[in-house]
């Protein structure tokens, strides 16, 4: 790639007890750059977040962000998992706090801070105050994304983030991340099946399939009409089956 790699896997093998999810896997991500990432169920996309977050590691190769070996979580890699996992107990504006407050800023700054991101996504005034029972699940999804971003992470790690919401709120969310990422630079990969919505703000894509899993489609959405790679997206879903 023309771009200094923000994330990268070098040679990566991994396995899970009685399979092998990746055997000398490579895969660049560079800074700024959004890849989605589509797949059958449980080819291995969930356990490439988990390695690229330093939530696993692998037996072999190396997994890096800007050039170090990730050795486990940090700050500068943010994971939201496919249930969000919000605190309950905490209204929007205090779960994307939250990051703030352990890090030690003080509780004025922290509110702003987080009002004005929670702004970003839309969600301002009451809605900001009420709790995530409260909140659609749109309102929840934005929320989930505000907190991630809070700290200023370099890199955004997103697991199946438009699942439970129709097309029309996808879409629109993907729209507001995507100015968000122009603005701040952070790289950004999407696992997702929702390949309409995905592929809106993208600026590459590839599938995985097989055993182990391998990259069998890849392509630069900034250089290739994406009418006719949702079609090749598609066709490479239904032809390449799930893990057992």
């Amino acid at each position: 790639m023309g771009t200094e790699a923000r994330l990268r896997l070098a040679s990566v093998s991994f396995a899970h007890p009685g399979r092998q999810v990746f055997d000398h896997f490579d895969l660049e991500v560079a800074a700024g750059e959004h890849l989605a990432v589509f797949g059958p169920s449980g080819c291995g996309k969930t356990t490439l977040l988990h390695l690229l977050c330093g939530l696993l590691q692998p037996q072999s190769g190396q997994v890096l962000c800007c050039g170090r070996p990730i050795t486990g979580i940090s700050t500068e890699r943010a994971l939201v998992f496919q249930d969000l996992a919000l605190f309950p107990w905490y209204s929007a504006l205090g779960n994307v706090a939250y990051g703030l407050a352990r890090k030690g800023v003080p509780q004025p700054e922290r509110e702003h801070r987080a009002s004005e991101l929670l702004a970003r996504f839309g969600i301002t005034g009451a809605e900001a105050r009420r709790h995530p029972h409260a909140l659609s699940g749109g309102q929840r999804q934005r929320v989930a994304l505000a907190r991630a971003l809070i700290t200023a992470p370099r890199v955004l790690l997103l697991d199946e983030p438009s699942a439970a919401l129709d097309s029309a709120a996808a879409s629109l969310i993907q729209s507001e991340l995507r100015q968000v990422q122009d603005d701040a630079g952070f790289a950004c990969v999407t696992v997702t099946h929702r390949v309409d919505e995905a592929l809106d703000s993208a600026d590459r894509c590839l599938v995985l399939a097989g055993d182990p899993a391998r990259i069998v489609f890849a392509c630069d959405l900034r250089t290739t009409d994406r009418t006719a790679v949702v079609a090749q997206i598609r066709t490479h879903l239904t032809s390449n089956p799930g893990a057992p």
